[in-house]
Order: C-alpha cells, then structure tokens, then sequence
C-alpha cells in the first residue's frame, strides 16, 4: 500500500505545501496572480492533494490525491515506455480509434468493423495481468485493409495505462532468430530474443508472411509457447486464420508456423476477421 493510501498519514504533506504557498502571497501579494498561472492543476494547485474539508460536525476529513498525481505519472510512464515499444513511424499516427476512417453508410463492412472496433475498446479498458480468456488478439484479413492500424491503436493504449510492450514485425523477428542461431547448440537465446519472450504486451505483425525453415518453425513455437506458459498477452495481424475454417478464404496459420504454435494461438487471441475492404495503398497509388 502507498504511503499516501492513508490521508492520516498524507495530510503533513498537504498541509505543508499549502502553508508555504499561503506564506508565499502573504509575504507578496502581487505574487498571487502570478502563482495563479503557473499552477498546472486548477483543483490541487500543483500539491498532488485535494482537501476533503470538514464533516457536519466540523470534523476534518482529510485530503486525497488528486487525479493529476496519477495522469502525470501515466504519462511520464508513458514518454518512457513508447519509445521502448519501438512502433514504426509509419504508423505515429495511429493513436485512437478515431484514426481510423470507417466506410460510409450503406457499406456491408461499417457494421462489422464497429463490432471490431467494440471488441477491441473493450479487450483495451478491461486489460490487465489478472484478466480472464484469451490475453491477447489476432486480427486477420486480406493485404491493406487495416489490421496494423487497429492492432498499433491498441498496443499505444495499453502502454498508455502504464504497461510495456514491443512491436515487431515478422521478417524482423526472422532475421532476429536467424542472427541469434547458435549452430554447435540448435538455438536461440539472445538478448534481444528474451526480450520479445518476455515483455508484456507483444504486438507480432504480418505473421506468416513466408514459409520457414523446420529450426525456426521450432523457434517460432518456441517464442509462442513461452508467452503461453506465462500467459503473456500477444497481439497478432496476418493474412491467415489460426487453423482452418470451412468455407474460410484465409489460409491457415498452421501451414506457415506449425499445428503446435497455431493450436495455443487458439486459447491465446481471439480472433478478428476484416470485413472486405480496398486495399488502401493501391488507392493511394490511383490518387497520385
């Protein structure tokens, strides 16, 4: 428990920094107006407390913290944890839902892609390490329909409630088994490697982007099955559905990274299919 939990045991604090404040206008009072504007919070006055004030009965109730103590530490929290993410520039933009342009009414994919969008709000709000069902998402769909968009929107959220996480996209995380492969031994264990194991929140984009050899097929279910055992929550674009569905157009996972990895994926993510959209980067190209 925080030692401010208690406003016993705060309230010397508050109280202090009120009366130097007040000491501080007594002494000068053209000072005031001046304070007055570099106060960054309006409700605390930059103390990090807010006074209960007093009961019925004159009886003080204390102070609590003000809600600019925990903004300001998610964000400082934040500044520290996004560039640790390592999000590609390309997608700095994707930083709320709102970014992403939905289709106009009466297109057949607007509906779908609210429900998409809800699911995603609330897998988001609701995150935390003591969440039940799936930790994670897999969101898949044909090229240029957006999954990245909405899989980055939600990473940049989750980091923005104070938890740590990586991007990686699948070629990177190939190249970084590859130059890791420790031939005498058969396996990767690098650094760099645990750290995508490990951290908490795993974006993987474009899995399944090309078929792998068996010892980094072995790798690959590795990695997942790590984040598995320690119920590590991974989110995961691709053009592929986890394992085949009958009458399907997306291929299945299991072809391109194994039955193994593909079944804990099951348990892992929820599955989110992309309603059919244009591919977006050929409509930029027709509007060069």
């Amino acid at each position: 428990m925080s030692e401010f939990a208690n406003p016993d045991s705060a309230r010397p604090y508050a109280d202090e920094a009120r009366a130097h404040l007040k000491r501080a206008v007594a002494e000068n009072p053209a000072e005031e107006e001046w304070t007055r504007e570099e106060w960054h919070c309006e409700r605390c006055h930059d103390t990090t407390f807010i006074n209960l004030g007093t009961d019925a009965d004159g009886v003080r109730l204390g102070v609590k913290r003000c809600e600019c103590f925990q903004e300001n530490s998610a964000r400082k929290h934040n500044d520290r944890l996004l560039p640790r993410a390592r999000i590609p520039a390309r997608y700095a933009a994707c930083t709320h839902f709102d970014t992403f342009v939905l289709p106009p009414h009466p297109h057949p994919s607007r509906d779908p892609l609210q429900q998409i969008f809800g699911i995603l709000k609330s897998y988001v709000t609701n995150f935390s390490p003591q969440m039940t069902g799936p930790r994670g998402v897999l969101i898949y769909g044909a090229n240029g329909v957006g999954k990245t968009h909405l899989a980055v929107v939600a990473l940049r959220l989750i980091l923005a409630k104070g938890y740590e996480g990586r991007f990686i996209n699948y070629q990177a995380l190939l190249r970084l088994i590859k130059a890791g492969y420790d031939q005498p031994f058969g396996s990767v264990r690098t650094a760099a490697f645990d750290d995508v194991a490990d951290v908490e929140v795993l974006l993987l984009d474009d899995v399944g982007s090309n078929r792998v050899t068996d010892w980094v097929q072995d790798t690959i279910t590795e990695l997942i099955a790590h984040r598995y055992d320690n119920q590590k929550a991974t989110i995961i674009t691709s053009n592929y559905t986890v394992l085949s569905e009958k009458d399907s157009p997306f291929p299945s996972l299991a072809d391109r990274i194994g039955v193994r990895a593909a079944s804990r994926l099951c348990e892992m993510c929820r599955p989110l299919c992309m309603p059919a959209l244009p591919d977006y980067r050929t409509l930029r190209i027709g509007q060069r």
